[in-house]
């Protein structure tokens, strides 16, 4: 007989629609990297805005639909990761940002991925993004694509970019470290 306290486990569904807006950004990618490459400045927009669409509502959705789930957890912030990533790279081999803003981008996000994998493989414990990061990521990508389409001072975009990514990897390290003083 079961107690009141006792509960089945019911496997998580991987395909939700909030995983799969999530998804939909590996397949955006390529896109917005073709239109970064080539310079078509409202094509850049777009992909860009899609993108951005994307990643809100995923989250939104899942919330909104109880589909909150640790497969969407890890696929929403690889996905963004795919995402910056695959655009700074375009961008700096298109010449329109040096390479160190690519490396940091990229170290930053290797970085808190294998954070993320340590705790997870250690722990069995998907950590979630934080507000600060997903900030972080819009300013990044918006300033990539300013400086991808010429707009405004480039000086101005890299230092926001460089605040917020040196603030979400500063929140990031603060939560990975309370989390394992806390284990």
């Amino acid at each position: 007989m079961e107690t009141p306290s006792a509960r089945s486990v019911i496997p998580e569904q991987r395909w939700t629609f909030s995983n799969v807006l999530s998804a939909s950004r590996f397949v955006l990618a390529i896109p917005l990297c073709w239109s970064l490459w080539y310079g078509a400045t409202w094509w850049i927009l777009f992909w860009a805005l899609l993108s951005a669409a994307t990643d809100f509502f995923d989250g939104y959705v899942a919330r909104r639909l109880r589909q909150v789930s640790d497969f969407g957890k890890i696929l929403d912030p690889i996905a963004d990761k795919v995402m910056v990533g695959s655009a700074a790279l375009t961008i700096y081999l298109s010449g329109r940002v040096e390479w160190w803003l690519f490396a940091v981008i990229i170290v930053r996000d290797l970085l808190i991925l294998l954070g993320g994998i340590f705790v997870q493989r250690r722990y069995a414990v998907v950590l979630s993004s934080n507000q600060v990061g997903k900030w972080a990521v819009g300013f990044v990508s918006l300033s990539l694509m300013l400086c991808a389409m010429n707009l405004g001072p480039h000086d101005l975009w890299i230092g926001i970019s460089m605040v917020s990514l040196v603030v979400s990897f500063a929140v990031y390290c603060w939560t990975f470290l309370t989390f394992l003083r806390k284990a």
